[in-house]
């Protein structure tokens, strides 16, 4: 019960997000890394059941976010079951990022 360190996107995906969903949790082990954060000192979450996490793979200006990279630790004792659901958006979403809300709010109520 290891996830080695991984990012959750690539050049084919549109991941904007990552929410994991921690159904049952290990009673030692199997916290979620995040080698890169802090300057490269990361950080470990170790979650608690029924708790979740968020995190983003795109930047605000559309970019991929290199510090989403993260993995799941070992679990030493016991049994860890996550959910993860993914948030997509559209490439058409993400071209129109540089525009301001209110231009995209009204061409989304005009599709309505």
């Amino acid at each position: 019960q290891e996830y080695k360190v991984h990012h959750d996107f690539s050049n084919f995906s549109a991941r904007l997000a990552t929410l994991l969903v921690f159904l049952q949790t290990a009673e030692e082990g199997g916290s979620t890394s995040f080698p890169s954060a802090f300057g490269g000192a990361g950080v470990e979450i170790q979650p608690e059941q029924g708790s979740a996490l968020l995190f983003y793979s795109q930047l605000p200006d559309g970019n991929l976010d290199d510090l989403s990279l993260h993995g799941g630790l070992p679990v030493l004792k016991g049994v860890k079951r996550v959910c993860n659901l993914w948030l997509h958006c559209s490439r058409e979403w993400r071209s129109n990022m540089d525009k301001g809300a209110h231009e995209i709010e009204m061409k989304d109520r005009a599709e309505l």
